[in-house]
């Protein structure tokens, strides 16, 4: 994965952070289970 520009991703987080964060915190669980 190349780095992503901030503007970019804030961009992004605005759109749909709900499920960005949702899905974050759904692998951190599995990896640290």
């Amino acid at each position: 994965m190349r780095p992503i520009p901030n503007s970019v991703m804030s961009a992004n987080n605005r759109r749909e952070s709900g499920k960005s964060h949702l899905l974050y915190f759904v692998l951190l669980t599995v990896v640290l289970s």
